[in-house]
């Protein structure tokens, strides 16, 4: 949207409006069209459909990538320049199934083309109750590299789009990273993964990452219904889909949408902002 004034303003007698600080930010997508690489391929929810510019978030629409059960799944994003000052990360979840799945996802940005090497943007980051995506203040962080991870055994990770803007203010405001502070892991140390309480009906893995404990349900199919197993390990994970045509090593980097990425660009932020509450 162009204009001249950016208005907040609270419909209805007898309101109270108090702001703390408004910001604008005006900047490109520094992600669209981006090469992109995940850790596997399932149902051929390739790493592409996550900078293709497509946000929309039901799987039916081919716009979102897909892995297989995997431990410490991810997907990574090639800026093209080590020198990226990031300031917002969008994530754009699932809606029309298993949104639980990437409950706990962790945020990376640096220059390595390993994924955990990199700096983490915050803690483990969860969409907001009632939304499919939300916008990861990184506070600047820069780094060639921008990754989505997701810690713990038997997780699938699925993304309908990331978009990476550029960072446009210098000083932090008060404590903008959300979830800074390390939990801890009580009895279980650095790298542990182990079963949560088995006596309800949710079968939920626990890992200890970065001395912080974070759990998560398992979620299998591609509709979510299938009943998970335990593996060698007693942890609950997926049974492999029966249909998987395509070779997870075999990721395709741009899958020949560069040009429809390049004309989604052109519509610049108007349509990010269609229909983002952030």
């Amino acid at each position: 949207m162009r204009g001249r004034y950016v208005g907040i303003r609270l419909p209805g007698k007898s309101r109270v409006l108090t702001l703390c600080e408004v910001e604008v930010y005006a900047a490109p997508n520094l992600a669209l069209g981006k090469p992109t690489v995940q850790s596997a391929v399932a149902w051929n929810g390739f790493a592409s459909r996550a900078t293709d510019g497509c946000r929309d978030p039901n799987w039916g629409s081919q716009c979102c990538t897909h892995t297989p059960a995997q431990s410490n799944p991810w997907l990574q994003v090639d800026l093209g320049t080590r020198q990226v000052s990031v300031q917002w990360v969008v994530v754009v979840n699932r809606a029309d199934c298993c949104r639980e799945r990437l409950h706990g996802f962790d945020v990376h940005i640096g220059n390595d083309a390993n994924v955990e090497r990199n700096p983490r943007c915050g803690g483990h980051h969860v969409i907001p109750a009632g939304k499919n995506k939300d916008a990861i203040n990184c506070n600047g962080l820069r780094g060639r590299y921008v990754g989505i991870r997701l810690p713990g055994h038997g997780r699938i990770l699925t993304i309908c789009e990331i978009e990476v803007y550029a960072a446009t203010v210098n000083r932090k405001r008060t404590n903008e990273v959300r979830d800074t502070e390390s939990q801890g892991c009580g009895e279980h140390q650095e790298g542990d993964n182990w079963v949560s309480d088995e006596t309800g009906e949710t079968k939920k893995n626990c890992a200890c990452q970065q001395n912080e404990e974070v759990c998560f349900e398992v979620i299998c199919g591609k509709d979510g219904k299938e009943d998970p197993i335990k593996d060698q390990d007693e942890l609950w994970t997926c049974q492999e889909p029966a249909d998987e045509e395509e070779d997870p090593a075999s990721e395709v980097q741009n899958d020949g949408e560069t040009n429809a990425a390049a004309e989604f660009q052109d519509e610049s932020m108007e349509a990010w902002m269609d229909g983002y509450e952030g």
